[in-house]
């Protein structure tokens, strides 16, 4: 016996053209569940509807991280332990980034429409 041991079964699952290393994938769902269990209790508690999201967005990075990258099992179980434990800081730093960066855009286009409309009405 030479301390080597073989898994049978497809090694990759292709899934809408994609193709998926199940082991790594699986790491990560692991990673996802393991991180958030491990996180401190939310300062605000979210509701249930919003826990579920925060696991599914953090599984669904988990995966296109693994799709993209191709990293080995552990590597991208690391990399889901920090997605699942800094989850919900991370959705909502980038849900607070988006709103402030829709404010500006807003903000920015209502500043040229009324500076448009003032041109107008000075050529008129």
């Amino acid at each position: 016996m030479n301390g080597t041991l073989i898994l049978g079964g497809p090694e990759t699952l292709v899934l809408f053209g994609v193709h998926v290393k199940i082991l790594s994938a699986l790491f990560g769902v692991i990673g996802v569940g393991l991180g958030h269990l491990m996180a401190p209790a939310a300062v605000q508690p979210i509701g249930w509807r919003r826990h579920a999201a925060v696991i599914v967005a953090g599984i669904l990075v988990s995966i296109a991280t693994t799709i993209a990258t191709g990293q080995r099992p552990l590597v991208v179980l690391g990399w889901s332990i920090g997605i699942g434990f800094a989850g919900v800081t991370i959705f909502k730093t980038w849900a607070a980034q988006a709103a402030a960066a829709t404010k500006t855009l807003g903000s920015a286009a209502l500043d040229e429409l009324g500076a448009r409309i003032a041109a107008r009405k000075d050529k008129a």
